[in-house]
């Protein structure tokens, strides 16, 4: 019969108690940091699509405490909440001027290129690419391209803050 000594044998060594209780606590609080992280990425998407600019504002305010609490004053993350403001303050001010009432112009480009072109190039395009039932390797990568508008920016701006620091 084997004793829990004998399974661990650093069991019975001094501190192993408290050492271990030191490693899960700071592993927790890694598990804790990825998920405000996590939260804060939820939030940013939820923010572009909301109108209310009480509830936009406030939802920028919990991200950019979230970022602080997540990665700490230690971490030099001041630039971070900054930008964070910048870009919440930025989506309320686009679904702010969604709900203004004055008319999207866009029908001058359409115009302008069915003038030009004698057709408009987007639709000729998805004339000869798009086949109605399927999807193939074009669709894909144009969603992915697509998609990346509104992810490759922040990506870029963390990485590029995470090299040089000292430029922000």
């Amino acid at each position: 019969m084997t004793t829990p000594s004998d399974a661990n044998p650093l069991a019975g060594a001094p501190g192993y108690a408290s050492a271990s209780r030191a490693g899960f606590l700071r592993a927790l609080g890694q598990v804790g940091r990825v998920a405000l992280l996590a939260g804060i990425i939820v939030i940013m998407v939820l923010l572009r699509s909301q109108p209310n600019l009480v509830i936009g504002l406030s939802m920028t305010a919990a991200a950019a405490g979230g970022l602080w609490l997540a990665i700490g004053r230690e971490g030099g993350v001041r630039p971070l909440v900054i930008y964070l403001i910048g870009f919440g303050l930025f989506a309320q001010l686009r679904a702010f001027a969604d709900q203004t009432g004055v008319p999207v112009r866009f029908d001058y480009v359409v115009d302008m290129e069915a003038s030009v072109f004698g057709r408009l190039p987007s639709v000729w395009l998805q004339d000869q690419l798009y086949r109605p039932g399927s999807i193939n390797p074009i669709d894909a990568a144009s969603a992915g391209v697509y998609m990346s508008y509104f992810v490759a920016p922040h990506i870029v701006a963390l990485i590029i803050w995470q090299r040089a620091r000292d430029r922000f």
